[in-house]
């Protein structure tokens, strides 16, 4: 709350950690691993967004482009030293005066629009990035919070009665709150 009125952002991106895809995807998909980064680099602190899955760079039109940020260092630098882990996002949240937020892939959003990826594939890559999404999300942790386990089987279950393989990384996602 800020000046007495409360702020909710309504399109908040996460910054996915570079081992998100080594700690959570299936070992059977090791070999068709994404390599990813996302974060802020370089002396004149640019956003920068890497994600590589088999050899091809997602999203391509951003291949090697960084984005200067001017100012967001003095703001984001202590943050960015810790990973940006869930802790982190609530200080940011706090010190920023924000109440809410709903987050969205940033990573997430490339790694199965990568052309020829089979289906078996892309099927695998979902579900470890929800897997590292619900952990994140999930208590004891104050920052954030989720749909907890029996709310994501119920929902699976009538996703099944409805003949839907998979619910996007997006619906999963956008339940992620920061609470109070």
């Amino acid at each position: 709350m800020r000046d007495g009125h409360r702020y909710i952002d309504s399109d908040g991106h996460v910054l996915e950690p570079s081992d998100l895809w080594e700690r959570y995807l299936d070992p059977g998909f090791r070999d068709e691993m994404p390599t990813s980064h996302v974060g802020y680099v370089g002396e004149d602190y640019a956003y920068s967004l890497e994600c590589r899955v088999h050899g091809v760079a997602m999203p391509n039109f951003l291949e090697g482009v960084t984005a200067p940020m001017p100012g967001l260092e003095e703001a984001h630098d202590e943050y960015q030293a810790l990973d940006w882990s869930p802790e982190v996002c609530g200080k940011v949240l706090d010190r920023s005066g924000i109440d809410r937020m709903v987050v969205y892939p940033t990573v997430g959003l490339f790694a199965t629009s990568v052309p020829d990826l089979s289906a078996d594939t892309a099927a695998a890559y979902r579900p470890a990035y929800n897997r590292w999404l619900f952990d994140c999300c999930r208590e004891p942790n104050p920052v954030w919070s989720g749909p907890d386990r029996s709310t994501c089987a119920t929902r699976k279950r009538r996703r099944a009665r409805l003949g839907a393989a998979s619910s996007t990384t997006a619906s999963a996602v956008s339940r992620c709150i920061r609470m109070r």
